[in-house]
């Protein structure tokens, strides 16, 4: 009986340190879709969002789980290096009167129309066409939020060095003419 106690007493235990929270970490994901496809914005892998076709798009998550420092994070995503032609603005904002909420917002370029960058900038990021992670939040119970963006830009396309093309181009003509020998001279 004693042991039975004993295990019901850890069992308790685990379940009231574990049970406050159901998460100790989120993600959102902003997504502009391929080919002008549209937006999106995932909350822990389940679709928050969508507006296919669209450039621009909104969407506030309350967490409920802890509160966020109230702030306002301008992100642009450029398209080069230098930073000086902008493809993407993207607002995180956690509003004073409801610190356990994160509103994301991101406006696209449209084809041939200039869009203003945002002012003042907190980050600047090149876009890759992949997830790039933008920032992580942290609410007042430890709780992480990380926010992350994938912009339409084609993924940059790995172009072999030199040595690995002469390399491979030396194994194709040694097999080829390895082939071409006669018989009795293999």
């Amino acid at each position: 009986m004693a042991q039975f106690y004993k295990v019901w007493k850890a069992g308790i235990t685990a379940w009231a340190l574990f049970s406050g929270s159901c998460a100790m970490a989120h993600t959102i994901d902003v997504i502009e879709l391929p080919n002008e496809g549209g937006t999106r914005v995932i909350n822990d892998g389940s679709i928050l969002a969508s507006f296919p076709g669209s450039e621009t798009i909104s969407a506030g998550i309350n967490f409920n789980d802890g509160n966020y420092v109230p702030q306002i994070i301008n992100v642009n995503l450029y398209e080069d290096l230098a930073h000086t032609i902008l493809s993407d603005a993207l607002t995180i904002t956690v509003p004073a009167q409801n610190p356990p909420q994160i509103t994301v917002g991101l406006t696209s370029d449209t084809e041939g129309v200039r869009l203003p960058g945002l002012m003042p900038e907190t980050i600047g990021l090149t876009e890759t066409g992949a997830l790039q992670q933008v920032i992580t939040l942290t609410n007042s119970n430890g709780i992480q939020t990380t926010i992350r963006i994938q912009s339409d830009a084609p993924e940059a396309v790995v172009i072999p060095e030199p040595s690995t093309l002469l390399l491979t181009v030396s194994a194709l003509l040694g097999i080829f003419g390895f082939k071409r020998l006669p018989a009795e001279n293999r």
